[in-house]
């Protein structure tokens, strides 16, 4: 084996490392804060207008399992006990098996459309784990790289389209924009005794429209630079870098975690580019 192969399968390597990484972290994470389906009751589904979502409603799924909910046990040791059996596959195989990679893929996805409909989580942090899934139906570097950057797309134009989205509709040019979605954001909590240094910040913002407006503005020129990297790869550190800023604060402003899209991070700084064919 050359040396450009040995490198190639470091790379490989390090990105099946990294995403097992942040998958098992990930529900973890879910796990310490009550956030796997046998950890939450009572449940009930609401309709986010995701076609995905209207297929799993339409086949009656979410209704079934609100009606059987000693199923929210198997789907929790499935989602975790799965990846063992691709892992297994290939070490004993020494490759991947396309089946079981799409049965994995098939099987994520609903799990975290199902979330969306019934623990009323965002499914845009979760889509890069669903396309990196797809490293485990290939075996060779070419079909790597096409995942890798599949996925860097998809990440780029979650966060563009947001900006977009967001200037679209005129939030970007209203005043008080930021303020009321801090009050509808934090209103469980506002209510109460504010001592806590966080609870003053949120209420200073919101008294200061003019300010919060300026950091919602903030945050859409930063989302909006990501449409560079549908041009050019030459800025994904510095595009790394603004998604962990991003994600930092929304988590701090907004109490949003989003902290479960960083796994896309090694999108946006591959190096398989420089291996040779």
């Amino acid at each position: 084996m050359n040396e450009t192969l040995i490198k190639g399968q470091r790379i490989h390597n390090w990105q099946m490392a990294n995403y097992w990484l942040f998958y098992y972290a990930l529900f973890l994470f879910a796990f310490f804060n009550h956030k796997l389906f046998a950890q939450v009751q009572p449940m009930y589904f609401t309709y986010n207008r995701d076609l995905g979502e209207v297929f799993l409603i339409a086949v009656g799924l979410p209704k079934w399992l609100i009606a059987h909910p000693h199923w929210y046990v198997f789907l929790d040791i499935a989602v975790l006990v799965f990846p063992v059996l691709v892992m297994a596959r290939f070490y004993w195989k020494d490759r991947f098996s396309i089946v079981l990679g799409v049965l994995f893929t098939g099987f994520l996805w609903s799990y975290f459309l199902l979330q969306s409909c019934l623990l009323h989580t965002s499914l845009q942090p979760y889509v890069p784990y669903v396309l990196l899934s797809c490293l485990f139906w290939f075996n060779s570097e070419a079909n790597f790289k096409l995942v890798v950057r599949v996925a860097r797309l998809v990440l780029i134009y979650v966060l563009a389209s947001a900006a977009i989205w967001k200037i679209g509709r005129g939030a970007a040019f209203e005043t008080s924009e930021m303020s009321n979605i801090l009050l509808v954001q934090h209103a469980n909590y506002l209510t109460g005794n504010c001592t806590e240094w966080i609870c003053r910040l949120h209420f200073f913002l919101i008294e200061h429209t003019v300010l919060a407006q300026c950091l919602y503005v903030a945050a859409i020129v930063l989302e909006l630079s990501f449409v560079v990297g549908f041009f050019t790869k030459k800025y994904d550190r510095l595009l790394l870098g603004l998604l962990l800023t991003f994600v930092f604060f929304d988590q701090l402003v907004m109490r949003i975690p989003y902290y479960a899209i960083l796994v896309a991070w090694m999108t946006l700084w591959d190096d398989s580019e420089a291996v040779e064919e």
